[in-house]
């Protein structure tokens, strides 16, 4: 199956697979840019349109920066006040990746013919647990860069 996008260009652009135009599902699908991109607003759009493409669609995301508006949300189809749509702060890589695969094992026994969209907004910003204790000891953080850690769960997604 297909996720359209609802961008023209991009869902053609994007339409090398069979299914047909936009996002190729089953896929971890990493978007990454510079700062201010629109990503996030891409993001939101892939999920409005999950949505109003298919009524037994779920969209978990998980928000690594907390900068979300419930209006520019709703604006593009997403409403997290809904059933359908669930909405976690996230503050580690370790707390978000393990609530993924527990949502994961979860979506799977109970509702494994529906569709799934999962996004983790700001992959580089999650620090791990490690990262997260030095700061708040004022400790001197691990200088691994958020785009490196980025690739590296990207890649660890990708295994599973």
């Amino acid at each position: 199956y297909s996720l359209p996008t609802n961008i023209t260009m991009l869902d053609i652009a994007l339409n090398t697979y069979e299914p047909g135009p936009g996002l190729c599902g089953g896929r971890v699908i990493e978007v990454y840019s510079e700062e201010n991109a629109g990503k996030t607003s891409f993001a939101l759009r892939v999920c409005g349109s999950a949505l109003a493409a298919n009524p037994l669609t779920a969209v978990v995301y998980y928000d690594a920066e907390a900068r979300i508006s419930p209006a520019n949300a709703r604006r593009e189809g997403v409403n997290f006040n809904s059933d359908r749509c669930f909405y976690v702060a996230a503050e580690t890589m370790e707390q978000t990746f393990g609530h993924m695969f527990q949502c994961f094992r979860d979506y799977i026994e109970v509702r494994s013919t529906h569709p799934l969209v999962m996004v983790v907004d700001s992959l580089g910003m999650l620090g791990s647990l490690k990262e997260v204790t030095a700061f708040a000891n004022d400790e001197d953080p691990s200088n691994t860069a958020g785009l490196v850690r980025a690739r590296m769960l990207t890649d660890y997604l990708k295994a599973r």
